[in-house]
């Protein structure tokens, strides 16, 4: 049941985004609002110190050039999906050097499942939020309340929408079936 009602609510959320939000990828998607507070949520529900993505060195940093970093990642990646995104760009935007980069993730794969595990994790904290409110409601207050909270998440932060978007759907995206296995709501 929960699969197919996963299933649905995803493919909901991508008729939604094309109508409303399609853009051509070199238009800048909206900035995506609460980054600060979210990062926050992230250490508190996963922590960056239990990605397997991240280097101590970025665990060390202070959170404002962790937010930094994340922040330009999520921007080039929504825009140029995972094989078009460059380092060099990311790297311009945040004011640091390219091989600090690789020293905080080892590598440009390893930048995008950080990137990717924190979309999920906030989705997740979206949708217990739903499950915890409509617990003991019937299935069809429960899918409402379901798809409101899949539109105020798409608008709220559009560019991790997008992410998720480019992977699901280009066709030569790499490691998709990786990507895939991680999201189990």
């Amino acid at each position: 049941f929960e699969f197919w009602w996963l299933w649905f609510v995803c493919n909901l959320w991508f008729v939604i985004w094309n109508f409303l939000y399609f853009q051509h990828p070199d238009t800048p998607v909206p900035r995506d609002r609460s980054l600060v507070i979210t990062t926050q949520h992230f250490k508190e529900d996963k922590g960056v110190q239990e990605s397997t993505y991240v280097n101590p060195t970025f665990i060390k940093l202070p959170s404002e050039k962790q937010e930094r970093v994340l922040d330009a990642a999520i921007d080039e990646f929504s825009r140029w999906g995972y094989e078009k995104a460059s380092i060099n760009r990311m790297v311009g935007r945040i004011g640091i050097a390219k091989g600090s980069i690789f020293q905080y993730f080892g590598s440009k794969k390893n930048l995008y499942f950080h990137v990717f595990e924190f979309g999920v994790s906030l989705v997740r904290r979206s949708l217990k939020g739903v499950k915890a409110e409509t617990e003991g409601e019937n299935f069809f207050v429960r899918l409402a309340k379901s798809l409101r909270a899949a539109i105020h998440f798409i608008q709220q932060y559009p560019r991790i929408y997008q992410i998720y978007l480019k992977m699901l759907f280009q066709e030569d995206f790499p490691f998709r079936a990786d990507l895939l296995r991680t999201i189990r709501l």
